[in-house]
């Protein structure tokens, strides 16, 4: 009887991989990779539409800061501060303004705070009322206004190009200042 000793090396030609299984890996892990690229970029799109909705409301939620905190704009505390919106001057941008006559809505020359501009391939739409909308908080009880005259307000923004409602998210305003995104 031999006897076989277990501290031997095994020869060169048993270890390592073969060229196949090398090539079926690499096959693998590519094949994994495009799967997670191809639904990571489904994902951007659908984040981009929810990351815009929570930009608008944040900037509702602005205006209605700067009514409550009787924000001095360019040294003067206007009578209401809004957000105005009018799909007939554009599709991707609202403004937020300084109501100076206290009419409760934007009228061209009061003073603009800041005229925002969607993210692109996003766009406004529909708005609830037609084709404007105007939100304003009157100082200092921030009591909310929604011009044309209504209980709340629905803003619906969606992909350029896609079809509503699994491309869209609405913004819903209510009078008594909730704003909820759907």
């Amino acid at each position: 009887m031999r006897k076989v000793n277990k501290n031997k090396a095994t020869p060169a030609y048993k270890q390592g991989f073969t060229l196949l299984e090398l090539l079926v890996v690499i096959f693998i892990v590519g094949l994994i990779s495009s799967m997670l690229v191809a639904n990571w970029r489904k994902g951007e799109k659908q984040y981009l539409l929810q990351r815009t909705a929570q930009e608008i409301v944040q900037n509702i939620r602005k205006a209605q800061d700067m009514a409550l905190t009787s924000f001095r704009y360019e040294g003067e505390i206007p009578s209401n501060y809004g957000i105005y919106f009018n799909i007939q001057e554009s599709r991707s941008s609202y403004k937020i303004f300084a109501d100076d006559n206290g009419n409760q809505k934007y009228n061209s020359g009061e003073r603009v705070g800041e005229d925002i501009i969607l993210e692109q391939g996003i766009e406004i739409n529909s708005l609830s009322s037609g084709s404007r909308i105007d939100i304003t908080f009157s100082l200092p009880d921030s009591f909310t206004h929604i011009e044309p005259s209504a209980n709340s307000a629905t803003i619906a923004i969606k992909k350029a190009g896609g079809t509503c409602p699994q491309n869209c998210k609405n913004i819903i305003i209510i009078n008594t200042g909730q704003v909820n995104i759907e």
